[in-house]
């Protein structure tokens, strides 16, 4: 017999001590929303704020719990000390043996076409033009991991102000990456 009451709390507590690590150094209240977030983004296996604040089964309406998480996420201006942390916490696992694959692709939203900064991307399943973003991503290929380490990821779109080219993006995310694997190298480095 399973028991699985158990390895959901083994799952549970290291997210949470996952969300402790990568939070380390912001406000408490800040720490809380990570937390909140992260947590309930995993639980409920869906990203939209409505199906987050459901997940929280708080014993206020949804409404209120919608527009707190919004208002938290609206007012958050410490992504540096998220991603450092989180950067920090990839350092035990990167070599010089460490592959850094780009992964280009899309998302496209055929039926989203008030979205803010929509642009005609083309469609790596059909090869057609539809409404959509452009993404990158370049992970860590390690052999102390068994899965891909994310490492830089961004959505974007030409028709954004100041948008800026698929070469250029490529090359801003492969300088990022440059400077965050002398980081690591050398345990100093430039500010992200």
């Amino acid at each position: 017999m399973n028991n699985y009451s158990r390895e959901s709390g083994i799952a549970k507590a290291g997210l949470l001590r996952f969300c402790g690590k990568i939070s380390a150094g912001l406000y408490r209240p800040e720490q809380k929303l990570v937390t909140n977030m992260m947590y309930e983004i995993a639980a409920s296996g869906k990203c939209t704020l409505t199906e987050i604040g459901r997940a929280l089964e708080e014993n206020i309406p949804l409404k209120k719990t919608v527009n707190r998480l919004s208002v938290g996420l609206m007012g958050f201006s410490r992504r540096d000390v998220l991603r450092r942390n989180y950067l920090k916490s990839l350092d035990k696992y990167i070599d010089d043996t460490t592959i850094y694959p780009i992964d280009e692709s899309d998302a496209v939203k055929p039926y989203g076409v008030a979205m803010e900064a929509i642009h005609e991307v083309r469609d790596g399943s059909t090869g057609t033009l539809v409404p959509g973003y452009m993404t990158l991503e370049i992970a860590a290929l390690t052999h102390k991991t068994k899965t891909p380490l994310p490492v830089y990821e961004r959505v974007f779109s030409a028709a954004e102000p100041g948008g800026q080219s698929n070469p250029r993006s490529v090359e801003r995310a492969a300088v990022f990456v440059t400077a965050v694997r002398a980081w690591w190298v050398s345990g100093y480095g430039p500010r992200l």
